[in-house]
C-alpha cells in the first residue's frame, strides 16, 4: 500500500513536472515578464508599505515608487549610453586595429610555424554576396528581438502596478486553495520566498555597484579605453553565475590587446579582475548575502541551462532565484525534502 502510494506521488510529479516545462516553454513570452514582475514587484514592496504607512494613497504610493526606480534607470542608462555612444564612434578605429592585429597574428603564425592561412578580410570580401543574401535574415532577428524588448519592457512596470496594487487579493485569494488548518504554514512559506527574493536581488545589486565601481576604477588606472563602460558591463554580466565572470573579464582584456602596444596592458586588466572577483567571492558577497539561497554549485548550473534554454537572458538572471523559491516550497513538504537537501549546499 505504502508502495502504491509513492509510486503515485512520482507519478503525479513527474506529470505535473512535464506539464510546467511545457508551460514554460511554450508559454515563454507571457510567462517571463510576468515572473519578471513578481520579483521585481517584491523588491519594490517594502518601499511601498512604508509609503502606506506615511498615509499615501497605495496607487499614489506605487506610482512614486515605479517613477524613482524608472528615474533612477534611466540615470543609469544615461552614463551607460554616453560611454556606448565614445565607443560606436571609436569603433571604425578599433576595427581597423583589430584587422592589423589579425594580420601580424597570422604573419607571425606563417612565418614561424610554415603554415599558409587565407587573409579573413579577403575571405570576407569573396564571400560578401552570400553574406549580403543571408544579412536580411539578421536584420529581421534584430528588429524580432528589440520588438521583443520593448514588449518586454513595457509590460513589466504594468504587471508590476496591477501585483502592488491587488497584493491582498492574490494572496487571499492563493490561500483559498488550500483547507483552513494548512492556511498558516502557507503563510510562512509566502514569508520565506519573500525574505528569500528580497535579500537575493538586494544583495546582489550592492554587489554589482561595488563591483562595478572596483573594475571602473581599476581600468581607469590602467588608462584602459572605455573603463567605465567595460566596468559596468562586466559587473551586470555577474549576476550570470560562474559564465558572466568570464565573459565579463574577456572583454577588457580584448580591448586592451586592440588599444594598448604592451602586453603589460591585458596582463594588467586580467590582475584587476582577478583582485576584484578574489574580493567579491570571499568578502563582498559573504559579507552581504550570506547564505540567503543556499544553492549548490549543481543546482546553479542545472538552473542556467534549463531556463537560459526556456527563457533566453532573462531566464539566466531568474534561473537562481527560482531554484531558490523552487527550494523552499520543496522544503516544507516531507516527501520532497530529500529533493530540497539534494539543491542546498
Amino acid at each position: 500500500m505504502v508502495k502504491n502510494e509513492k509510486v503515485n506521488l512520482i507519478s503525479k510529479i513527474l506529470f505535473i513536472s512535464g506539464m510546467l516545462i511545457a508551460g514554460l516553454y511554450f508559454l515563454s513570452s507571457l510567462l517571463a515578464p510576468l515572473v519578471f514582475a513578481a520579483i521585481i514587484s517584491l523588491l519594490l514592496l517594502p518601499v511601498c508599505q512604508k509609503l502606506e504607512s506615511w498615509k499615501l494613497n497605495r496607487v499614489l504610493a506605487i506610482c512614486t515608487v515605479l517613477l524613482l526606480g524608472t528615474l533612477l534607470i534611466g540615470i543609469i542608462s544615461f552614463l551607460f549610453a554616453s560611454q556606448f555612444n565614445s565607443f560606436l564612434n571609436d569603433f571604425p578605429n578599433l576595427q581597423e586595429k583589430i584587422q592589423k592585429s589579425m594580420e601580424n597574428f597570422i604573419s607571425n603564425v606563417s612565418q614561424n610555424f610554415g603554415v599558409q592561412i587565407s587573409d579573413p578580410v579577403s575571405l570576407l570580401q569573396k564571400n560578401s554576396s552570400s553574406l549580403m543574401s543571408s544579412g536580411s535574415k539578421y536584420v529581421q532577428k534584430v528588429f524580432g528581438a528589440t520588438s521583443g524588448l520593448l514588449s518586454f519592457l513595457t509590460l513589466v512596470p504594468i504587471y508590476c502596478f496591477l501585483f502592488l496594487l491587488y497584493r491582498n487579493k492574490f494572496k487571499n485569494a492563493f490561500l483559498d486553495f488550500f483547507p483552513p488548518e494548512k492556511c498558516d504554514k502557507i503563510k510562512t512559506i509566502i514569508v520565506e520566498i519573500k525574505e528569500t527574493v528580497q535579500q537575493y536581488f538586494l544583495g546582489l545589486l550592492i554587489v554589482v555597484g561595488i563591483i562595478a565601481v572596483l573594475n571602473s576604477i581599476g581600468l581607469l588606472a590602467l588608462g584602459i579605453k572605455y573603463a567605465i563602460l567595460l566596468g559596468i558591463f562586466s559587473a551586470l554580466l555577474t549576476v550570470i553565475p560562474y559564465v558572466g565572470i568570464v565573459v565579463g573579464g574577456l572583454i577588457p582584456v580584448i580591448i586592451a590587446l586592440v588599444t594598448k602596444d604592451s602586453l603589460w596592458y591585458p596582463a594588467g586588466v586580467v590582475g584587476v579582475y582577478w583582485l576584484v572577483q578574489f574580493l567579491e567571492g570571499n568578502l563582498i558577497t559573504p559579507k552581504i548575502m550570506g547564505n540567503q539561497v543556499d544553492l549548490n554549485a549543481f543546482a546553479i548550473i542545472f538552473g542556467l541551462l534549463a531556463f537560459g534554454q526556456l527563457w533566453g537572458l532573462i531566464g539566466l538572471i531568474l534561473a537562481v532565484p527560482i531554484i531558490a523559491v523552487i527550494k523552499v516550497v520543496l522544503s516544507y513538504s516531507n516527501s520532497l525534502k530529500p529533493i530540497a537537501s539534494i539543491l542546498g549546499k
